[in-house]
């Protein structure tokens, strides 16, 4: 299921106040996260965002800290945790945690000498193959000291259910410098039962659960007013599950990239020239997304020939976002495009994946945006479709994920912004998951992968960027 998105979403402003999120269902595909952590699948998300260092002072952790404690009055979801349901009525409910302690959320580390991408990508490995504490709220903060040329560095990690990529990108915005902090007093620092009275937590998971059973009760009423056949609503809803999952009975062409994924992570990150990709899209006339696959199908086609193997096509799952959703949980459906990666030039390739998408937009899109929204009914289709996905098949060799950031990030304590390194999950059964961004300028590649099943890292990310200059250069 995708964690973030090929196209550029609106996202309210990270350091905006948001509508109380007393007792917040969880969605059906936010569980599906929560249910492959407990599975024992880490399903996180983040990135490291790195700022150049400048004459202001330098960033520590108490600084941080204090930065953390006040956001977190108005970033309400911070100091939430999951919640289940009385007599396991409907999905957990996000709700304030009142034990919540922002020291729970935040690190310091050195990076080992030279401080390079190397060292960081190993410590972020680490900490990505990790699983949340479900009882708590679920991301952390880490400061990376040690890093070369000075520079300042954070790595943000959220379960997959808190957020998005995108979203992710927008909630650890929150922690970057904004103008208002100095032209208006800092927020109380008091604990946070003290802040504000609340209604106890009993009370709002017993109201959840008393409208989560209503939604039910709704939904049996629709089926038994069908009348004298009282399983056509069954019937009408296994034709509308087998149109939504049409694309997914497909046969899936068998990769390499496929096999059963372990607890381990490794992530690698490369910079990729951002004008060779605005270069690209301009001389060959595609957009930004039929760019960036054509780059990852062009680098699995230098890996497979450097193994030897011989794989033609590699079935890839494809996020697109909806255009407005909150600030936090996930908002984006999902298509399944076919990467040639067999002897193709790169015109040929960037051409053929082009129209790929094209149709799997038009054909796959609005079937899948259905497939979500019915999922989170608890009716006979969302089981069919929980099923589905729970089964582990293998409906994808690989992820690929783009983001757009529209505005220019703010500094961090007067550290002007540089770069920011995505990182994603790993499938049950998907060694590989590609994040390319684009922010402030800069365009960059998150590697996360199983390195039993793509141990060959660096060679992937430097053939991208091989594969991305071809394609400029035409």
């Amino acid at each position: 299921m995708p964690p973030g998105s090929l196209d550029t979403v609106h996202v309210p402003e990270a350091a905006t106040p948001h509508a109380a999120f007393e007792a917040t269902r969880l969605s059906a595909l936010d569980a599906s996260f929560i249910a492959l952590e407990r599975r024992g699948f880490p399903m996180n998300v983040g990135g490291v965002v790195v700022f150049d260092r400048n004459a202001a002072p330098p960033v520590t952790r108490e600084m941080l800290r204090e930065r953390l404690l006040a956001r977190s009055q108005r970033l309400r979801r911070l100091g939430q945790r999951l919640y289940e349901l009385p007599a396991g009525a409907g999905r957990p409910v996000w709700a304030d945690d009142p034990h919540f302690d922002i020291d729970d959320h935040l690190s310091e580390v050195d990076v080992p000498p030279p401080g390079g991408l190397g060292q960081v990508e190993r410590y972020v490995g680490e900490q990505h193959s990790l699983a949340f504490d479900l009882d708590k709220p679920l991301w952390h903060c880490t400061l990376l000291n040690g890093v070369e040329d000075g520079r300042v560095a954070v790595y943000m990690r959220f379960q997959h259910a808190f957020v998005d990529g995108l979203r992710g990108i927008a909630l650890g915005a929150g922690i970057f410098d904004d103008p208002a902090d100095t032209q208006q007093p800092a927020p109380s620092m008091a604990p946070r039962g003290e802040r504000t009275v609340r209604p106890r937590l009993g009370t709002l998971l017993a109201e959840a659960a008393a409208e989560e059973g209503a939604r039910v009760m709704r939904r049996a009423w629709e089926v038994t007013v069908d009348g004298i056949d009282p399983l056509a609503t069954l019937r009408r809803e296994a034709r509308v599950l087998q149109g939504m999952l049409g694309f997914l009975d497909s046969p899936s062409p068998q990769t390499p990239l496929n096999g059963k994924v372990s607890t381990h992570r490794r992530m690698t990150f490369r910079e990729l020239d951002r004008a060779a990709l605005t270069a690209t899209r301009k001389r060959h006339g595609v957009d930004h997304p039929s760019a960036v696959l054509a780059v990852v199908a062009g680098a699995l086609a230098r890996l497979f020939d450097a193994r030897g193997q011989r794989c033609p096509v590699v079935r890839t799952l494809v996020p697109l976002a909806n255009s407005r959703g909150s600030v936090y949980g996930n908002d984006a459906a999902f298509v399944l495009v076919d990467l040639p990666t067999g002897s193709l030039t790169p015109a040929e390739r960037l051409r053929a994946i082009a129209q790929a998408l094209a149709t799997a937009r038009a054909t796959q899109l609005p079937a899948s945006r259905a497939l979500l929204r019915r999922w989170d009914d608890d009716s006979p289709i969302s089981n069919e479709l929980v099923a589905h996905v729970g089964s582990g098949d293998d409906s994808a060799g690989a992820l690929v994920s783009f983001l757009r950031w529209p505005r220019p990030p703010p500094p961090l304590f007067g550290h002007p912004y540089r770069i920011t390194y995505p990182t994603l999950p790993v499938g049950a059964r998907l060694g590989l998951m590609v994040g390319v961004v684009e922010i402030g300028g800069r365009l960059a590649v998150g590697l996360a992968s199983d390195p039993a099943i793509l141990p060959e890292g660096q060679f992937f990310v430097v053939s991208m960027e091989q594969t991305l200059r071809a394609l400029a250069a035409g």
